[in-house]
């Protein structure tokens, strides 16, 4: 029912809601509708989905021209609606009066009107330069576009954290590497097709684990119980006799092993998860080599596999292991621009640097801007470089960024792609790229971006809006290879 409110708010081509208008709304405020009794229960339902629709609605300002700033949720943030800090009798009640003439923020004017959080929030607001009527959004989706999925989890954000989301939280946000991750939701979720799971769905499947040829072959035996496995868990160096805990499935396992008293002394609760998914890893790979037919693998082999992962995995998780990656010039007749931004409390200051195909530097520029929110921010350094190099003449170039979500809505090529947040500074940076001959824009790195991340930093320090040549700034600035240090406070000012 949401999505069908939201389809009578936002559609205003198809049929249906040609219908709709016609018998309902009659070219009203659809959210201002009140039911009546002589129509349809379908359009009953669909208004009172509104309640729903209301957790993520928020108005896309186009030119501000019909968003109310005291009636509409027009700031797509924790506020959406936020109160000014003077009244109404001030004359000024729609979004357009906070403008300038080129669709700009009047920044000095947002500031003075709300306070300096909601300030930030609606100075992120990247507008276009177009004159476009506002419209609307749904916050729920990166794409501004409504989803039942999403106004889901809406629904469900109202509600109380519990310990499954926590968990969540925790897998997806641990250090380890990332194919582990997959696998220990895998394992959690429990949707590995083991033959537990496929024999009572499928003809001449067997039920029986292919390592001990005794139980019913689920995750939680496969990978816990199943004497092969015991022999593993027990050899691995702690010793571990799985018979002796009472631990049912694999939720109960990772509520018991999570608790500091109950894991193996000195073992951090990602060092142990990396073991058990490396362990977990080589078994299923073992039982699929058994499943299918090929040459079993014995124990000692199998132990020694394992102790190699976890001695690898182990160096990703505690972020031991070496970036070799770094900055390499373009192919020939081509430029490289490398962009960063630096945050601020109420503002950032972009960067970017344009090196040709022998990696000398053509240009160094920087700006200064008034969003907090980093990924705007980073869409707006990729735009200015772009500004920049078309400025500069140049023809060929290589955009890298080291924002993986602004490089993906830049290269989207439908709107269902693209970060609404970002939107317009996408259709700037097209509309910059029309006057190359060539261009592509490619993720990469800090590590490969340390000098546009060190340019950002230097001029934020010092406040330091313009073009620059190498030695205006310190030795350390541009160095490819580390983050600049500016050294202690006393020495920033002499930059």
């Amino acid at each position: 029912m949401a999505k069908w409110a939201w389809k009578a708010l936002t559609d205003k081509t198809s049929i249906w809601s040609m219908v709709v208008n016609a018998k309902y709304i009659k070219d009203k405020n659809f959210l201002d509708l009140e039911k009546k009794g002589s129509e349809s229960g379908l359009w009953k339902a669909i208004l009172d989905a509104r309640s729903v629709l209301g957790k993520g609605l928020c108005r896309k300002i186009g030119n501000g021209h019909s968003t109310s700033i005291w009636f509409d949720p027009w700031v797509p943030s924790s506020n959406r609606t936020p109160t000014p800090l003077k009244d109404a009798t001030h004359g000024v009640a729609w979004v357009h009066q906070f403008l300038n003439n080129n669709n700009t923020w009047n920044t000095q004017m947002v500031r003075e009107w709300f306070g300096n959080e909601d300030a930030n929030a609606i100075l992120n607001i990247d507008l276009h330069e177009v004159n476009t009527d506002d419209s609307w959004q749904w916050v729920g989706e990166y794409n501004g576009l409504f989803s039942i999925k999403s106004a889901y989890r809406l629904i469900k954000s109202t509600v109380s954290r519990t310990n499954e989301e926590d968990v969540w939280k925790l897998m997806w946000n641990s250090p380890i590497h990332p194919r582990l991750k997959f696998l220990w939701w895998q394992v959690y979720r429990d949707v590995l097709p083991t033959r537990g799971k496929l024999a009572p769905i499928l003809k001449d499947i067997c039920d029986i684990c292919p390592l001990c040829m005794a139980s019913t072959e689920t995750t939680f035996h496969l990978f816990w119980s199943c004497s092969f496995v015991r022999a593993i868990w027990f050899s691995n160096g702690w010793g571990i006799r799985t018979e002796n805990y009472a631990i049912s499935d694999w939720k109960n396992w990772f509520g018991w092993f999570r608790q500091a008293a109950n894991r193996p002394l000195n073992i951090p609760f990602n060092d142990l998860m990396v073991i058990t998914l490396c362990i977990i890893e080589v078994v299923w790979s073992e039982r699929n080599r058994r499943v299918h037919g090929e040459k079993e693998t014995d124990l000692i082999q199998i132990l020694r596999l394992i102790r190699l992962k976890v001695k690898e995995h182990l160096l990703v998780a505690n972020q031991k292991v070496d970036n070799i990656l770094a900055w390499a010039p373009p192919p020939p007749q081509w430029a490289c621009c490398n962009s960063d931004v630096a945050v601020l409390p109420n503002g950032c200051m972009l960067a970017a640097v344009i090196r040709d195909d022998s990696g000398s530097i053509l240009s160094i520029s920087t700006q200064e801007a008034s969003y907090t929110d980093p990924l705007v921010a980073e869409a707006n350094a990729v735009c200015f470089a772009a500004k920049v190099a078309v400025e500069a003449g140049v023809k060929k170039i290589a955009f890298q960024c080291d924002n993986l979500s602004v490089v993906n809505s830049f290269i989207a090529t439908t709107q269902c792609n693209v970060e609404f947040r970002i939107e317009a500074a996408k259709m700037r940076f097209v509309q910059y790229c029309s006057m190359f001959e060539e261009w592509e824009i490619t993720h990469i790195s800090r590590m490969c971006n340390f000098a546009a991340h060190n340019v950002a930093k230097w001029a934020a320090m010092g406040r330091k809006s313009g073009a620059f040549v190498p030695h205006d700034m310190d030795s350390g600035v541009l160095d490819d290879l580390r983050e600049w240090d500016p050294g202690p406070p006393n020495q920033l000012s002499s930059g």
